[in-house]
């Protein structure tokens, strides 16, 4: 089965390599909940798009298109190809999108707390699940207080080593471990018992 769906991918990227615009068409009608989960991801990461949501979906044909011809199929398989560079290539062409049409007039901040109950950004299949593992993580982080948010921050955002993170904090390597370790359990606590599996 997943044979034949690799070959059925493949041919699409072949026909498509070669200007094959039906081709195209039928690989994005593919991929669309992937491009739908990426996008909505972008506008959680960065709310002042919300208001060109149409606009960064129509330029997700274009990425796709982009991301087809420099597509090398020795490197990788497409869907993984796909998955490791769509929000990059959508949040990087939604900046663009913004910078043109606000003619240097800068952009206005919109904030989620602001729409409607009901507004949704796209369609909600989320094929990864990130999407809303996203939401309960950020959730369970604003649970926790001032000091281990900055420790979470600090260690798994940023990337820093523990004992960068506690320098920068101003305290020793241990006490940031406590707190790490502190921060880590409560978040246990508080997210569902399958999120991690």
């Amino acid at each position: 089965m997943l044979d034949s769906q690799y070959q059925y991918i493949n041919e699409l990227v072949a026909k498509t390599k070669l200007g094959d615009t039906d081709a195209l068409n039928e690989l994005v009608h593919y991929y669309k909940p992937l491009i739908f989960a990426s996008i909505k991801r972008c506008l959680i990461r960065e709310p002042k798009l919300i208001g060109y949501r149409e606009d960064i979906e129509q330029e997700a044909y274009l990425i796709i298109n982009e991301l087809v011809k420099q597509y090398d199929e020795t490197i990788s398989l497409f869907s993984y190809y796909l998955l490791t560079r769509l929000d990059y290539r959508i949040l990087s062409r939604a900046r663009r999108l913004i910078g043109q049409n606000t003619s240097g007039q800068g952009v206005e901040e919109t904030h989620f707390s602001s729409m409607p109950e009901h507004w949704e950004p796209v369609h909600v299949t989320d094929p990864f699940n990130r999407v809303g593992l996203q939401e309960a993580l950020t959730s369970a982080i604003q649970t926790l207080s001032s000091a281990q948010q900055e420790a979470i921050d600090l260690y798994f955002y940023q990337g820093l080593n523990q004992q960068d993170a506690a320098a920068a904090l101003g305290i020793n390597q241990a006490s940031f471990s406590k707190r790490l370790n502190r921060a880590l359990q409560q978040l246990k606590d508080v997210l569902p018992p399958d999120f991690c599996e």
